[in-house]
């Protein structure tokens, strides 16, 4: 019999346990936060445990309703026979995965055909690292070790669902990067844009040929660089998140890593690319960048572009990087907990880690 208890989380939010119990087995309890998917989970481990009662009643007769250990045992049976591809795509379908790893499905299912979850042990994960690593990207370059490292979690935590609706005991990945993965591939860039390519990548984006992509791609890189905000922010922005008159852009927590919702202030540049968005928006689109189909696309793009213009070793993701070091270094009003509440960082250190400044530009501050 499954229920659903609302619970009020520290900062005023609402949380969604949805639980399941089992007449002489361990509950199933996992909290959403959002009540239909609550509801939803409720209803799909009911549904399931009804489907495995049911198989064991056609398979053996007559069966004894309380030989929970036998339901156990045929959950269990049912989880190692599931294919991972199909159950990566059933937890993308039902809502259970989340948003970020939505963009790799169809990766992940390419490398993973016909690979059962009884089948995920040392030996496969060795093998899947070795063909991923040797393997390409649409855009012509290696999988990156974070990338990867990406996969494996979403892989895991579709094992762990898929056991939790089966009822079964499921079985941990055997993953470790630091045994599968080289020493050092985890570290932290500090790749910064320099002046000179700042100029060359605004230049290409004014000449490309795209008439759509040209006028946004030069925004799109401006707000970036204005704003600190990340891909997926700029890529979900809609126009509705946007104060003109005062000055500020709130993020939805829907958008955000953090699931946190996030206030930015809007200087004359973010504001000066937003008008002329404003001036080329789709009327049939909420979107502020509607001219890209996603952050793969943007990602992708732009590390064509960098490698067209022979800039090397630059992705979007350093705009980040290269925004957060010219807040500390430029926006001197701002204090440092002003700085980390707008680009989203709960800890010092991890402010500490995006804001890379030259040995130039620490130089210049120094008092004479």
């Amino acid at each position: 019999m499954g229920s659903i208890i609302e619970r009020t989380k520290k900062d005023g939010g609402l949380s969604y346990q949805a639980m399941v119990k089992v007449p002489g087995g361990k509950a199933v309890v996992k909290t959403f936060a959002d009540r239909d998917l609550a509801q939803a989970f409720v209803e799909e481990v009911e549904e399931q445990r009804e489907k495995v009662a049911v198989a064991l009643a056609a398979k053996r007769k007559p069966l004894e309703v309380k030989d929970w250990a036998a339901v156990e045992r045929a959950a269990q049976e049912s989880w190692l026979n599931v294919r991972l591809d199909e159950a990566i795509a059933e937890s993308a379908k039902k809502g259970h995965m989340p948003k970020r790893n939505l963009s790799m499905i169809g990766t992940v299912t390419g490398f993973v055909k016909d690979v059962r979850l009884g089948e995920l042990d040392r030996n496969w994960v060795e093998s899947y690292v070795a063909k991923v690593r040797g393997s390409k990207t649409r855009h012509g370059r290696p999988f990156a070790w974070a990338t990867i490292a990406d996969h494996m979690k979403l892989i895991k935590s579709t094992m762990a669902w898929k056991a939790e609706v089966l009822g079964a005991r499921g079985a941990d990945l055997p993953f470790s990067s630091k045994k599968h993965f080289p020493a050092g591939w985890d570290v932290e860039r500090d790749r910064r844009l320099r002046p000179d390519e700042e100029r060359r990548i605004i230049a290409r984006f004014i000449r490309n040929p795209y008439l759509d992509r040209r006028r946004q791609w030069l925004r799109l890189f401006r707000l970036a660089l204005n704003t600190a905000a990340r891909m997926q922010e700029l890529h979900l922005a809609e126009w509705s998140e946007f104060n003109m008159e005062g000055r500020f852009w709130t993020i939805p927590a829907a958008h955000t890593k953090k699931k946190k919702t996030r206030v930015v202030p809007l200087n004359k540049a973010a504001m000066r690319a937003l008008r002329v968005m404003w001036l080329i928006r789709d009327p049939n689109s909420s979107k502020v960048f509607h001219a890209f189909n996603g952050t793969a696309d943007i990602s992708g793009c732009f590390y064509a572009l960098m490698q067209a213009m022979e800039i090397e070793d630059l992705r979007f993701h350093d705009l980040r990087h290269e925004a957060i070091s010219r807040m500390v270094l430029f926006e001197r009003h701002l204090r440092v907990s002003d700085i980390m509440a707008i680009v989203g960082h709960s800890s010092l250190k991890m402010l500490e880690r995006y804001s890379n400044l030259r040995g130039d530009e620490l130089a210049a501050k120094l008092v004479r």
